[in-house]
């Protein structure tokens, strides 16, 4: 479940608004980040909907918010399109204090490098492998003493 501050990288036309609506208790302010203006306009046409939302044009590989501000990061369908996967992994290390919830498509030729980057910084709470997604729920790394990182293999959940 989606709860506290959530961004919403590459929010297009805004389409997590909706979902979040039904979930609007737990939501305390909605952040969409789109680097189209046309999406973001768009996006501005469901806002009625959710009154704690912030919609801004920019882009994913230079986050315009401070460090640890985001409980929950959500990128769907976003990561295989940009051109420093392993920038925007940082970044979204950088803004996040809780959860990552993405989804990479499987044909993606970089899909494997970008669930690489991820692994270097999160672990695996939940993995979905749908007909043509991985969609991956990742919490932050604990850097604290004695922490196990839980890693997956990447070959067996992208097929080359």
């Amino acid at each position: 479940k989606l709860r506290g501050i959530v961004a919403d990288l590459g929010c297009g036309t805004g389409l997590l608004i909706g979902y979040m609506k039904r979930h609007m208790r737990l939501i305390v302010w909605y952040v969409g980040l789109d680097i189209s203006k046309g999406m973001i306009e768009r996006a501005l046409e469901k806002r009625d909907i959710m009154l704690n939302a912030d919609l801004i044009q920019g882009d994913i590989e230079y986050l315009p918010f401070r460090n640890d501000i985001f409980d929950t990061v959500v990128s769907i369908t976003v990561l295989q399109n940009v051109l420093s996967p392993h920038k925007v992994v940082k970044e979204i290390e950088r803004v996040t204090k809780g959860k990552v919830i993405i989804s990479i498509l499987r044909a993606a030729e970089n899909s494997r490098a970008i669930m690489k980057e991820f692994n270097k910084y999160f672990h695996l709470e939940r993995m979905m492998i749908l007909k043509k997604d991985v969609a991956l729920v990742l919490k932050k790394e604990d850097k604290g003493k004695g922490h196990r990182k839980r890693r997956y293999v990447v070959k067996k959940i992208i097929p080359r």
